[in-house]
């Protein structure tokens, strides 16, 4: 979402089943999210980890469960629940709340990309420098040692330009990748949308322009379908549905709550340990996974 949206009503877009809690996102950004959700009574969200969120209550009573601990709530009402604790919601009436947080591990998977592209970049440049400094002592007149041990380094002002200079053309073309990245992962990757997420420079940065959720090359691909036992609802199908899915090489996620599975296709560099890592991670390990 890259622009301020109105919602006049929040009667009129929220939504309840009897099937489960129903979740209508109304914002979602790389670093955000904010959700509108409706509960028939009696239902439930279970207890879960999450990020640091505020809940606030719009309609109907219910109760709150934060860390074990079981807080009345009525219109009006609203809860900050700190990341990490164990966070869960009951029904006695209709209910609705908003829900907004952010998203864990936002600003680790923005810089990660930099360093590797960062570190391949600087080695690449030290190692011109370093060509270009052996070149320089090849032309020389007198031996390397010679020129470095002389008393005074007196290599004359041409020589030391020709040594500094590119070293000093390294650090300025660090400095700007440093600079240009930073702007392309701030505030949600605006200059990277508009440059094009399917751009060449953008792939080169590591951003995923659709989270992992189309459809990726099939080539080799694993289908695994796991038993997850805490799933209870259609929240915790969403949270698996989308952490999962953004593993690099997770080509699909879809969660059957009924069933209380998941169906994960997946090719490398993604691996079946590494999802049932993300899995516990989450909240929802897989059987027989501790």
């Amino acid at each position: 979402m890259s622009k301020v949206e109105l919602f006049p009503a929040w009667q009129e877009i929220v939504s309840y089943s009897a099937d489960g809690p129903r979740h209508q996102k109304l914002m979602e950004t790389d670093d955000y999210k904010a959700v509108l959700v409706g509960l028939e009574a009696n239902q439930k969200i279970p207890p879960h980890p999450a990020a640091a969120a505020t809940y606030h209550f719009l309609d109907g009573t219910g109760t709150m469960v934060v860390d074990g601990e079981r807080l009345g709530v009525l219109p009006g009402a609203t809860v900050v629940v700190p990341a990490g604790v164990l966070r869960g919601v009951e029904a006695d009436t209709r209910l609705a709340f908003l829900g907004s947080h952010g998203v864990p591990g936002a600003k680790k998977t923005a810089w990660q990309p930099f360093k590797k592209v960062g570190l391949v970049v600087l080695l690449g440049l030290i190692l011109m420098y370093g060509f270009m400094i052996a070149t320089t002592f090849l032309v020389a007149r007198s031996s390397p040692i010679a020129m470095m041990f002389s008393s005074g380094m007196d290599l004359g002002l041409g020589m030391w330009g020709l040594m500094i200079l590119p070293l000093a053309g390294m650090l300025i073309m660090f400095a700007m990748m440093f600079v240009f990245y930073r702007l392309t992962a701030g505030s949600g990757g605006s200059m990277a949308r508009m440059m094009g997420h399917s751009g060449l420079m953008v792939q080169m940065m590591g951003h995923n322009p659709d989270n992992g959720q189309s459809q990726r090359k099939e080539t080799n691909v694993t289908t695994h379908t796991y038993d997850i036992p805490s799933v209870n609802c259609g929240h915790c199908k969403m949270t698996i549905e989308q952490k999962v899915g953004e593993l690099a090489g997770v080509a699909s996620v879809k969660v059957d709550v009924a069933a209380k599975q998941a169906v994960i296709k997946y090719n490398l560099p993604a691996t079946k340990s590494g999802i049932e890592t993300v899995l516990t991670k989450i909240g929802h390990p897989p059987a027989g996974v501790q």
